[in-house]
């Protein structure tokens, strides 16, 4: 944990105003990111508000995200929030025990509801440029729905982790797939080849049961198919 004069860095009143993130990590999962991740430190890359700091205080966490709004609410948790491009982190090379991060899924959440008052689901959707009130960054990961451009900045994103990460040392994604005009999409099979080919060994790939939000409650009342559980996918980085 930090001392005080580190988390007034943070503090709402030197941070732009903050806004509620759609999609942070829930509690089954920091549940079960204690059974996996090594004490110390660990980094999240696409960090959001930094609730990975839940973990308590054996871990050290350093949360970043893009989006200042977000990154400045990390201290509540008990995180560091910096302001950072996942793709280009602030860390020697294998200099890093662990990361831990759950970015986009490139799901509806990046669809651009402006949440302006004039249309009805604006204010029934959840969606990342919702949540912050303005136009995501244009380099976030946030913005993309699955396609190219996702699968093209998430690859360079691993790359980087390979580089900040020590040999031995761990890496853990939050994905899900998703349904995408009645098909499932394999995001989290894409996820773990990807994750291999950047120089991880996928050694796990664990489902945590999860109820969803509205927009899945809503896929579940119409009768279109839904996808009811997030993995973790588990992976050291090779020698």
């Amino acid at each position: 944990m930090r001392d005080d004069s580190t988390r007034d860095l943070f503090a709402p009143s030197t941070a732009p105003e903050p806004r509620p993130h759609p999609a942070p990590w829930s509690p089954p999962l920091i549940d079960a990111l204690r059974a996996i991740l090594p004490p110390g430190l660990v980094i999240d890359p696409f960090g959001g508000t930094g609730r990975l700091g839940l973990l308590g205080p054996r871990w050290h966490v350093v949360s970043g995200d893009l989006e200042p709004e977000w990154t400045g609410q990390a201290w509540r948790y008990g995180a560091i929030g910096l302001r950072w491009d996942a793709t280009a982190l602030p860390f020697e090379s294998a200099s890093l025990p662990a990361i831990a991060t759950s970015p986009a899924y490139g799901n509806r959440l990046a669809d651009n509801y402006a949440w302006d008052g004039n249309k009805r689901s604006d204010a029934t959707r959840r969606g990342y440029r919702g949540s912050l009130g303005r136009p995501l960054t244009a380099t976030s990961g946030a913005s993309l729905q699955w396609g190219d451009a996702y699968r093209a900045l998430h690859a360079r994103a691993l790359d980087e982790f390979h580089r900040v990460i020590k040999p031995g040392g761990v890496l853990v994604v939050n994905m899900k797939d998703h349904i995408r005009d009645g098909a499932l999409l394999p995001v989290c099979d894409w996820w773990t080849a990807a994750i291999g080919a950047a120089g991880f060994t996928v050694t796990e790939r664990r489902h945590v049961a999860l109820p969803g939000d509205q927009n899945l409650a809503r896929s579940r009342a119409s009768g279109r198919p839904t996808v009811d559980y997030e993995e973790l996918i588990i992976a050291p980085r090779r020698p």
